[in-house]
């Protein structure tokens, strides 16, 4: 008989995580799980941890590719899987022991994405109208955008939901999710729980990687492309709010070695704006203009130093 859950882990030069991340899996409290670990053509021990792992416990599969990324290897964890419902974990991360018995709660619900966190919000659980989910998810809301601590249906995750440009290797889980979500209408189960052990490395690719103008013009093509043409202009807002963050970002950096001003980024987002007749803020249209001025970048500063110290008062007076 099949498992219900199949616990999908991409692995990639882990060798001094993988051992802590599969054990953690092993000793969930929810037993009817199977996990497929995928060497994605690691060049440490990786494979050869994963395989001494594999030969202990009759629950654990170990495909091994030549590397391709992170979502590319979660693709053919999935093909190799059994499970009705996929879960996914990152090998340098770990899962607490209840993980996989708390989101299975939400399988009494009537929703095909059922989602954690790797924090305690301290809300209790609530559905999400998918359309929420997806403007969520195509303005990149940081929490609602990674592949871990949720179960996902199987029926979701087609082959076209790990197809993706060559030319992205990083900020890849943004468009994932964004095809996982049109491919249901079923609200989305929020249970609001920490489901999932989240380390950030410095030395992870995501952290490491030099996100230039072009490069974040080419994970902005690859997110419209997630999107089914006929809707792209009913999530123009959020398109836009997800390019005028990066921008706002890119502002603060005030990289002078790479000036953007003549980019396609900001012509496609000038274009889009003025076509949508978006509302622009003083300091978005100055980002837009003027995104190499040290002006601007000093007015963003100024103007996160002034939200931080409101928030504080707020937090004060609640005291």
């Amino acid at each position: 008989m099949n498992p219900l859950i199949s616990v999908c882990v991409p692995v990639y030069n882990a060798e001094p995580y993988i051992r802590t991340c599969v054990e953690s899996i092993l000793h969930q409290s929810f037993r009817d799980f199977e996990i497929v670990l995928v060497d994605d053509g690691s060049t440490d021990n990786s494979l050869a941890i994963c395989q001494s792992l594999a030969s202990s416990s009759s629950i654990i599969t170990v495909i091994h590719t030549s590397n391709k990324g992170d979502t590319a290897a979660r693709g053919t964890a999935v093909e190799h899987s059994t499970g009705s419902w996929i879960t996914f974990v990152d090998s340098d991360d770990s899962l607490p022991n209840y993980a996989l018995s708390r989101l299975a709660e939400g399988l009494e619900k009537d929703s095909d994405i059922i989602v954690g966190f790797s924090f305690e919000s301290g809300y209790p659980p609530y559905s999400m109208s998918i359309e929420t989910w997806r403007k969520k998810l195509i303005r990149s809301d940081a929490i609602y955008c990674s592949p871990w601590a949720r179960l996902f249906k199987r029926s979701l995750l087609t082959k076209e939901v790990f197809s993706l440009s060559t030319s992205i290797r990083t900020g890849t889980d943004m468009p994932m999710n964004i095809k996982i979500a049109f491919n249901t209408d079923k609200d989305v189960y929020i249970i609001n729980s920490k489901v999932y052990n989240y380390v950030p490395r410095p030395n992870s690719l995501s952290r490491s990687a030099i996100w230039s103008i072009n490069k974040i013009q080419d994970l902005y093509e690859e997110v419209f492309h997630s999107i089914p043409t006929g809707k792209i202009q009913h999530y123009m807002p959020q398109l836009i709010e997800n390019r005028l963050i990066s921008l706002k970002n890119r502002c603060l950096s005030n990289n002078k070695r790479e000036p953007i001003i003549d980019t396609v980024f900001i012509k496609r987002l000038k274009q889009d704006i003025s076509e949508s007749n978006y509302r622009l803020s003083f300091l978005q249209r100055l980002s837009i203009f003027h995104p190499d001025s040290i002006i601007t970048a000093s007015l963003f500063k100024a103007q996160n130093k002034l939200r931080i110290g409101i928030e504080f008062i707020r937090r004060k007076i609640k005291l």
